[in-house]
């Protein structure tokens, strides 16, 4: 059986599906969604750099609206916010097509009153069924977390982490992140904060959810260093140069911190560590990008994820940001309508219910 596939998106990360889409024996590419005139008309496999692949990409909303498929991969730029483009899922899903969701903040609708009824509604009119895979990747605290809990008789904390060194990444993802800025426009409360605020909100529901755990708040703290010289970014995917100027933001830590209602509950903590170069003075010695999952406990556990070069050489970032929506593809496609959640065997539970 052949699944077809939209992918709904053809920048770094889409390129990425697009390229684990034309692996697959079992999967058919048959419509790409883009935004620019750039990109329209071109074959989406010139596009994720690989041979033309015979679908060529589209900025026409109605045409990819109106094309049979079994399921849209959708992995929008979340640079507008990360539910902007909630309408055009809703819109697919009552078209009757299966939609995987690349962004976080699609991680559990339930945390937000309402928010999940909106999915199931789109589900119901179309028979269709909505999931998520999290990026950066979401089963680091979705799925491998609870997990490895599992072998735990007590917890008093679980902590997951991302440690990203941006240095080679794209010019556009250094100016998102604010890069460069000064120090007192990345605060806890600034707008960026705020757009990954929204970004992990349901994650962090969804963590505690898998514990049983319901969250009471979300607290969050924020930590920026500046850079100690000019930084000069030369190697960026897109180009550059880029200098990060000597007293500007140069190291992120963002920590939000899941605070359960019920006291006796344990807490989920989820870290992100960003930096233009590594070891930077005064912040933390980050030598290669990667994951960490913390579980104090007993036992307690330290578990480290770190990409090594894959067969080509490269470390396959933009793979492992969104790669975890292939193999859903299959599963997401024979589940009965409504939303799906990834299942975890027999993590650490203080409670039953």
């Amino acid at each position: 059986m052949t699944i077809r596939v939209i992918q709904w998106g053809a920048g770094v990360n889409g390129s990425s599906i697009i390229r684990g889409v034309a692996r697959h024996d079992e999967l058919e590419l048959v419509g790409c969604r883009v935004y620019s005139d750039e990109k329209h008309g071109v074959d989406a496999g010139t596009l994720a750099g690989i041979d033309p692949i015979g679908v060529l990409a589209t900025n026409v909303r109605e045409e990819i609206m109106a094309l049979d498929a079994d399921v849209v991969v959708h992995c929008p730029s979340i640079h507008a916010g990360p539910t902007s483009n909630d309408e055009d899922v809703f819109d697919l899903l009552r078209s009757g097509k299966n939609v995987i969701s690349v962004t976080g903040a699609h991680s559990y609708p339930q945390a937000i009153p309402g928010y999940a009824e909106k999915f199931e509604a789109a589900c119901r009119a179309g028979g269709s069924t909505f999931t998520h895979t999290g990026i950066n990747p979401g089963m680091i605290g979705e799925r491998i977390a609870p997990t490895i809990t599992g072998i735990c008789t007590e917890v008093d904390v679980v902590r997951f982490k991302e440690i990203y060194n941006c240095c080679n990444d794209s010019a556009s993802i250094i100016e998102f992140m604010q890069f460069g800025n000064a120090p007192d426009q990345w605060t806890v409360d600034s707008p960026i904060s705020d757009t990954f605020y929204e970004l992990f909100y349901q994650v962090m529901h969804h963590v505690a959810h898998t514990f049983n755990i319901e969250l009471e708040r979300i607290e969050r703290q924020c930590r920026v260093v500046p850079a100690p010289e000019d930084i000069v970014l030369d190697q960026l995917a897109d180009g550059g140069p880029i200098t990060i100027e000597k007293g500007t933001v140069a190291g992120i830590h963002l920590v939000w911190e899941g605070v359960p209602k019920d006291e006796r509950d344990f807490r989920v903590v989820k870290e992100n560590i960003w930096v233009v170069r590594p070891n930077l003075p005064d912040f933390f010695p980050v030598e290669e990008s990667g994951w960490a999952v913390e579980v104090e406990g007993r036992p307690s556990l330290n578990m480290q994820l770190t990409l090594v070069p894959s067969r080509d050489g490269s470390l396959a970032r933009s793979d492992c940001m969104v790669g975890a929506a292939i193999p859903v593809i299959p599963e997401v496609v024979a589940a009965p309508p409504g939303i799906l959640m990834p299942s975890v065997f027999a993590p650490f539970k203080r409670h039953l219910q």
